[in-house]
């Protein structure tokens, strides 16, 4: 269930990330990354 689940949020990531370049690829996840590492996510993730 987990496994199938996975693949198919994995196959929508990638159609959705497939209209990006790969300089925008490499920008997204740049941005998400500091996004994650912000006291504001650490914050965010401990209200859960």
């Amino acid at each position: 269930m987990f496994a199938e689940a996975f693949t198919e949020h994995n196959s929508r990531e990638r159609t959705w990330a497939s209209a990006l370049s790969d300089p925008e690829v490499d920008q997204l996840t740049g941005l998400l990354e500091k996004l994650m590492a912000s006291p504001v996510a650490a914050a965010a993730n401990r209200r859960r």
